[in-house]
């Protein structure tokens, strides 16, 4: 029983783990989205 709760443990710490990642480069994602379209809409405004 001991090994199976410290496999459990571990499980959801994987879990926990790969969220946080995802939720980064989605953070980034956007950001990076964001910049480029105020970029684009900006060159187009002054041009």
């Amino acid at each position: 029983m001991g090994r199976q709760a410290r496999a459990a443990g571990r499980e959801l710490m994987d879990e926990n783990d790969h969220p946080k990642g995802a939720l980064l480069f989605m953070l980034i994602y956007l950001f990076l989205l964001a910049a480029l379209w105020t970029n684009a809409y900006l060159k187009l405004w002054r041009g």
